[in-house]
């Protein structure tokens, strides 16, 4: 079949916008979302990982990356609401558990930080994030007791900063 020149620039036209219409793979927004967060456009990025939960609402690593992304930007309230999801679909994620409690340390509730860098402690008692995190905010909370225990678990774990806290903050 052959086309004249004006029809087939129609339908070229036509197909191209079609093409630009067309949803973007979860690679593409998930590189697209990558991309905007380095150039420090988390709105942008952030409309990205909402398409791919739009499309899968039991992502997981999009709910986290969302809630990451909104930590960055301090939406605090947005990323424990991510952060809520992600734990919803994936109980025993131990970072998803540390970055709610440092998104709750941020809106200084401790108690419920706490309880979160408690969590993610006691799923992965490698983690040692976790363990200086609960020294802060037994800290916080004043139990300069607790703190220093967990500040002498986080040194023995190699938390970074960890030794110079324990000297800072305990006798």
């Amino acid at each position: 079949m052959k086309f004249s020149k004006p029809v087939f620039l129609l339908l070229a036209v036509t197909l191209f916008f079609v093409a630009c219409k067309l949803p973007k793979s979860k690679d593409e927004l998930n590189k697209a979302a990558a991309e905007k967060i380095m150039k420090k456009d988390y709105k942008g990025a952030i409309e990205d990982l909402s398409k791919i939960i739009e499309s899968n609402p039991t992502d997981t690593a999009a709910y986290f990356g969302r809630a990451l992304t909104k930590l960055t930007a301090q939406d605090y309230k947005g990323a424990i609401n991510d952060y809520n999801m992600v734990l919803k679909l994936k109980p025993t994620d131990n970072w998803a558990y540390l970055d709610r409690g440092n998104a709750k340390s941020k809106l200084n509730d401790f108690k419920g930080a706490l309880a979160d860098f408690s969590k993610a402690f006691e799923l992965n008692a490698a983690n040692s994030e976790a363990v200086l995190s609960r020294a802060i905010c037994k800290q916080n909370l004043g139990d300069q007791v607790g703190a220093c225990e967990d500040y002498k678990t986080a040194v023995y774990l190699g938390a970074p900063q960890a030794a110079e806290m324990l000297a800072a903050n305990c006798k």
